[in-house]
């Protein structure tokens, strides 16, 4: 139920419903998503035992879109300006290749990443009001809006501590930007409180910056920036006993840092909602 002075609507991709003079009146919100948990029954034993690498399904978020007649009377929209309108929509909705940022009114600081994943068409029996049923498929964490970060200086060889504080209610990554001011660089550690990245080999020149920032929001990328704007891999400089992410929980969290070099480091983290 939509609480009086509550908006039901939605941007998405930077674009507004109110951009289109549409209105959006949802029939189901995402929720829980379902669970991909791994286990296994042992004869003799009661229930189940399960071990780590459980994954979340999307969700879904469904209702009704209504093309308001921007006329000022109650003639229905006529045919062909429906169709037009409509196919705006469909070019903001269905976009460059269909996912992008979905953000409810409702919940502003926070946004999906979402598609329109089912065929949606104006019925005969609509068109006089302009309604169309949709459905997103949103993957199963929301984003917060904007990032949390802290900068900090660190001394060769010497570990540096600061604090960050997380948005969200469910475990995140950190990303980092690590600036090496002097000499040449080979070795680096970030730890977080349960995972630690370690690092060998790079080879970091003065004015070089290691990066771990993620694409597509969980898909981890290490490269080094040159001082020319190039940039070149780091994954393989990681070592093995490493984790595979920086996992930080939500509130403030303790970060370690050790360079050989004395750096410049930026830390961020988007904070996850379920």
């Amino acid at each position: 139920m939509i609480a009086q002075g509550e908006s039901p609507l939605f941007s998405f991709n930077g674009k507004h419903c109110d951009d289109f003079d549409v209105t959006f009146l949802p029939s189901a919100y995402p929720f829980i998503p379902a669970q991909s948990i791994p286990q296994t029954s042992v004869g003799g034993r009661h229930g189940t035992l399960r071990w780590k690498g459980r994954t979340f399904s999307p969700k879904r978020l469904k209702g009704k879109l209504y093309f308001l007649n921007t006329s000022g009377d109650d003639t229905p929209i006529p045919t062909d300006e429906l169709l037009r309108r409509a196919s705006d929509v469909t070019a903001w909705l269905c976009g460059t290749d269909g996912r992008g940022k979905l953000i409810l009114d409702a919940l502003p600081d926070r946004y999906f990443i979402a598609e329109v994943s089912d065929e949606a068409a104006l019925m005969d029996d609509d068109w006089a009001s302009g309604e169309v049923a949709i459905a997103f498929t949103c993957q199963p964490f929301a984003y917060a809006v904007s990032e949390d970060g802290v900068t900090v200086q660190t001394s060769a060889n010497a570990a540096k501590s600061a604090a960050l504080g997380v948005q969200g209610n469910t475990e995140t990554m950190l990303a980092f930007r690590v600036t090496c001011a002097s000499g040449t660089m080979n070795t680096a550690t970030v730890e977080t409180p349960t995972c630690r990245f370690d690092f060998t080999g790079l080879g970091m020149t003065e004015g070089e910056t290691l990066v771990a920032r993620y694409a597509q929001e969980d898909i981890l990328l290490l490269e080094i920036e040159g001082v020319d704007g190039g940039t070149r891999s780091a994954m393989a400089m990681r070592t093995t006993d490493s984790d595979d992410d920086l996992l930080l929980s939500p509130g403030r969290n303790a970060v370690t840092i050790k360079t050989e070099k004395a750096c410049s480091v930026h830390l961020t983290a988007r904070g996850r909602y379920l």
